[in-house]
């Protein structure tokens, strides 16, 4: 598998923006399993986004959850490791680039939404 498809796939499973990359890169660095707080204090991102983000993150399986321990660790594939450490150093070496690249195809409710407004001034063109 390429390169390019690991990282659609883990976009597809639930890597949808460079918040969810910051938090999968925390959880990835931590040598212990790290709680909601240690997430929002170590990313500095809002405890809703990081909640968020989680959520996505346990869903696609890119990171778990310990419910009794309430703490999150990574819990990536070998495969995916390899899309993750390829984004990390992306996100080190040229941020800018990695945040055009999740805004290009932002998630599908905004898609739904710009497209509402665009059917309708279409309508009152005509």
């Amino acid at each position: 598998m390429s390169i390019n498809s690991a990282i659609q796939g883990l976009v597809a499973r639930g890597l949808r923006s460079v918040d969810h990359l910051v938090v999968l890169l925390a959880l990835r660095d931590s040598t212990v399993p790290l709680t909601m707080e240690d997430l929002v204090a170590s990313t500095n991102l809002r405890p809703a986004d990081v909640a968020g983000c989680l959520r996505d993150l346990v869903a696609g399986r890119i990171a778990e959850h310990d419910i009794k321990a309430s703490s999150y660790t990574y819990a990536a594939s070998a495969e995916d490791r390899v899309a993750v450490d390829a984004l990390a150093l992306l996100h080190t070496q040229w941020p800018e680039t990695l945040t055009k690249l999740f805004d290009s195809d932002p998630p599908p409710p905004i898609k739904s939404f710009s497209s509402a407004f665009r059917l309708r001034i279409d309508r009152e063109d005509q």
